[in-house]
């Protein structure tokens, strides 16, 4: 039923789109964006799907697609398929830069992958991924609804292109000043670790991880207003280093359980989408 919902109102306001962009046309007003909420999304100079006039374009100007929650990859983990949005509406935490969510590890470049490099374009590029529930080491990463406890948590965001990533990997993750990661709700910095910065608002705890911790623009107790910038987007990761990406997490208050893990995914999908004033395209 929740699957069923989700797709209903995607499709309501893809219709509600394409008929406001037909009345547009009507009139001779030229290309106008309904809704704001960012950048116009024209970057990539296209979007996916085609078709005759411009309702298409202009619903999916940044051709965004994204699959299913809890599609993983094949052979890495059983995803849930939980379409719950927790966060309506919510800040995207990336801004100015598109945005390419999919696995660190069994992508090209990551541990379980078998080579490549992390700035290879086909981690650069939609459909978006889920990686909550994805497989991990450990063994006490309890989740509101993962099978397991051995678990990704969040789910990682890669964003920019491959070459950026090409030229913040060839030098000090010191010095990453690229790519702005922002505040999702008003709220306070209630934790600054190693390589993990925790956001209260809204009665939950956002997880930001691998920021540039030697380039915050927040200390611990800051209150901060949507959108406000909290660092950048690096690779630390306590000493050490990992790809480049923002690992993103939300911990919900839920009467039953306490503060659990909640998968981000679709408050993200929804997020994106307003931010960049398109509507994606669900790969089935």
């Amino acid at each position: 039923m929740t699957r069923l919902l989700a797709l209903l109102r995607i499709g309501a306001v893809a219709l509600f789109v394409v008929a406001l962009s037909a009345c547009d046309s009507g009139s001779g007003g030229g290309s106008t964006d309904s809704g704001g909420g960012g950048s116009s999304g024209g970057d990539t100079g296209g979007g996916s799907g085609g078709g005759s006039g411009g309702g298409t374009e202009d619903r999916n100007s940044l051709g965004f697609s994204w699959h299913a929650p809890g599609d993983l990859l094949p052979a890495t983990g059983e995803g849930v398929e939980d379409w719950e949005e927790y966060v309506v509406p919510m800040t995207f935490p990336v801004d100015s830069h598109e945005t390419y969510l999919n696995s660190q590890v069994h992508s090209p470049g990551g541990g379980g992958y078998g080579g490549g490099s992390q700035c290879d374009a086909a981690n650069y590029a939609y459909p978006w991924r889920d990686t909550f529930c994805e497989l991990r080491s450990g063994t006490n990463r309890a989740t509101r609804n993962c099978p397991s406890t051995e678990v990704h948590q969040g789910v990682d965001i890669r964003a920019g292109t491959p070459a950026i990533c090409s030229a913040q990997s060839s030098t000090s993750n010191t010095t990453h000043n690229t790519i702005e990661v922002v505040a999702t709700e008003d709220g306070y910095i209630s934790y600054i670790g190693s390589y993990t910065v925790n956001l209260n608002a809204g009665g939950r705890i956002y997880r930001y991880m691998h920021l540039n911790m030697a380039m915050l623009d927040v200390a611990l107790f800051d209150d901060v207003v949507a959108g406000d910038r909290i660092g950048f987007l690096s690779n630390h990761f306590g000493g050490t280093s990992t790809t480049l990406h923002l690992h993103f997490e939300i911990k919900e208050n839920l009467d039953d359980a306490g503060f659990t893990y909640v998968s981000p995914y679709m408050s993200l999908v929804r997020a994106y989408e307003q931010k960049h004033s398109v509507i994606g395209d669900l790969v089935e």
